[in-house]
């Protein structure tokens, strides 16, 4: 079982078509034991993402009400979300302290960082970081993450 840790720049990439689309559902999504987490945010950071396609008319009203019912129903099925605690975010203030990450990005690097050794722990491999983000795959690196880019995977 592979463990992938999706921030929303790299799970809007199932939803809707674009650069790594490909690549994500069929590394990531399609093998049915993969382990999918990321953040809670990522649910408010996603659904903004959709908006923004729909009042710019990238999608279409029925497809942007069809994507948020495959993202809600995929919210409760498949991903496995970090909770937004304490610890998450004493690590993001430290990370924001150290590198040039916008505050739900290091929300998001955070939350790996933490699942991490809980993961471990129980017997899974540490998360893969994917992100469409190059600044924040090089911190995630720089913090002792295997990463991965969508953009990189056309």
């Amino acid at each position: 079982m592979n463990v992938w840790y999706l921030d929303s720049s790299a799970l809007v990439k199932h939803h809707v078509a674009e650069v790594g689309s490909l690549w994500i559902n069929a590394a990531i999504f399609e093998p049915p034991d993969n382990l999918l987490l990321s953040s809670r945010i990522t649910m408010v950071e996603v659904r903004s993402a959709l908006a923004r396609r729909r009042r710019e008319a990238a999608i279409s009203l029925q497809a942007h009400a069809d994507v948020l019912d495959a993202f809600s129903a995929d919210c409760v099925n498949r991903y496995r979300f970090v909770e937004l605690e304490l610890p998450i975010c004493e690590l993001a203030s430290e990370l924001l302290d150290r590198y040039p990450l916008r505050a739900y990005d290091a929300i998001q690097l955070s939350s790996a960082l933490q699942a991490g050794p809980v993961l471990t722990a129980a017997g899974f491999a540490r998360p893969c970081f994917v992100s469409a983000d190059e600044r924040l795959l090089a911190v995630a690196q720089s913090e002792g993450l295997r990463t991965d880019n969508p953009n990189l995977h056309p």
